[in-house]
């Protein structure tokens, strides 16, 4: 027959040992992990004595408290994995928040880049306009002959005066003289709408030109400011790695310890005098061992999962920065490419401003004025005047000056 087992006198040897320990802890926080897990405990124990000596009632209502009380002990074990938990999700939410972070950055430099070169763009579009109409001005004639054409009118005028002095040859000077003045009008509005060409297109060109500088100045100051900026996300970035780093490290030394309190606290329950002897303390080793292996297995698995999103994080954001790198090279050359069309444009007009550098508008229109007005008195004259030998006294020399003949 096998020995009778007094589990009341294993209860009452349990309750005296709980009580000298929750007579320790006492002192101590309530809200204290230890002492929390004491009481638990210790509630199990009296509601074991219920089971033991109470009638049908005490020992249900007894055995609905120890199953309770378990679960509350569970519940406490809990708290180190939840921690851990709680450890794994802080570092992973802010390596998440720093990429997005980067990435909202990285849009927007993009988008102002973007912007800058569609604008570049426009300008560009204008000086080509103004480069067109430089050179749809040769269809009008090459203004570099415009002084020689005047030249030669001028010369037909001269002659043509001698002739008016002979009555043979008045009617036909005087058709020359009208042919050379007309030709002299349509000379020197064609100088007025080249002249007026040049100088719109010299407005906008100069106008585009600066913007496209102020543009490319900005799109510089904004890609500097963007590589700063991406460069501290990485700088945090690395920042946050060393948590993960730490979560992992510290997970290694969590399961190792934690099995080790699991052996110690199975070596204390090996039989049950030992297991209620010690208080209870071999149950809380075993919960807590287990708790702790389990949190290490978190820590390790999470700090190594967030430091893999951490790698990929930090490489998108390094992507992010060569593309700025070849934002800077791409703006470069169309900064090249307006200063050749520039330059490409100043050629166009130098033959005009090379042409007209002599010449004084003012003096030329003047002059031809005067050539308009006399040519059409003596006309309305010459029956009467021209008969009696009056001269056609227009001076050319006030064009050949205003040409810098």
């Amino acid at each position: 027959m096998a020995p009778e087992f007094d589990l009341q006198s294993a209860l009452n040897k349990a309750m005296s040992q709980l009580g000298s320990i929750n007579s320790d802890t006492s002192s101590k926080a309530s809200g204290s992990s230890e002492s929390a897990y004491v009481n638990s405990v210790w509630g199990l124990v009296q509601d074991g004595q219920e089971v033991a000596q109470g009638n049908d009632e005490q020992k249900a209502k007894a055995m609905t408290n120890i199953l309770d009380g378990i679960m509350n002990l569970i519940s406490f074990s809990k708290n180190q994995n939840a921690q851990a938990n709680k450890e794994v999700k802080k570092n992973s939410d802010a390596i998440n928040k720093n990429e997005q972070a980067a990435d909202k950055k990285a849009q927007e430099i993009q988008q102002s880049i973007e912007k800058i070169v569609g604008d570049i763009s426009s300008n560009t579009s204008s000086i080509n306009d103004a480069l067109a109409a430089i050179e749809k001005l040769g269809d009008n004639g090459d203004i570099a002959k415009v002084q020689e054409q005047i030249q030669e009118q001028l010369d037909k005028i001269d002659q043509a005066k001698e002739d008016l002095k002979d009555p043979d040859k008045r009617d036909n000077a005087l058709e020359t003289i009208s042919a050379a003045a007309s030709a002299i009008d349509g000379l020197v509005a064609n100088i007025q709408n080249i002249q007026s060409v040049i100088e719109e297109q010299n407005t906008i060109v100069e106008e585009n030109v600066n913007n496209i500088s102020e543009l490319i100045s900005d799109s510089a100051t904004k890609i500097s400011e963007g590589v700063t900026e991406l460069q501290q996300y990485i700088q945090k970035g690395t920042a946050l790695g060393s948590e993960s780093t730490r979560l992992t490290t510290q997970g290694g030394i969590d399961v190792p310890t934690g099995k080790a309190e699991v052996k110690a606290g199975e070596a204390i329950n090996s039989n049950a005098i030992s297991a209620v002897g010690s208080g209870g303390k071999g149950a809380k080793l075993i919960m807590d061992g287990t708790q702790r292996d389990s949190a290490g297995q978190t820590r390790i698995q999470g700090g190594a999962k967030n430091l893999q999103s951490l790698t990929a994080s930090i490489g998108k954001i390094g992507g992010d920065l060569s593309s700025l790198s070849e934002y800077t090279n791409s703006i470069g050359k169309i900064g090249e490419g307006v200063a050749s069309l520039a330059e490409q444009y100043t050629n166009s007009i130098q033959p005009y401003i090379e042409a007209t550098g002599t010449w004084d508008v003012d003096a030329i229109k003047e002059a031809n004025t005067e050539l308009q007005s006399q040519v059409k008195a003596f006309d309305g004259t010459q029956n009467t005047n021209n008969q009696n030998g009056q001269e056609f006294n227009y001076d050319s020399s006030k064009f050949r000056k205003a040409f810098g003949l």
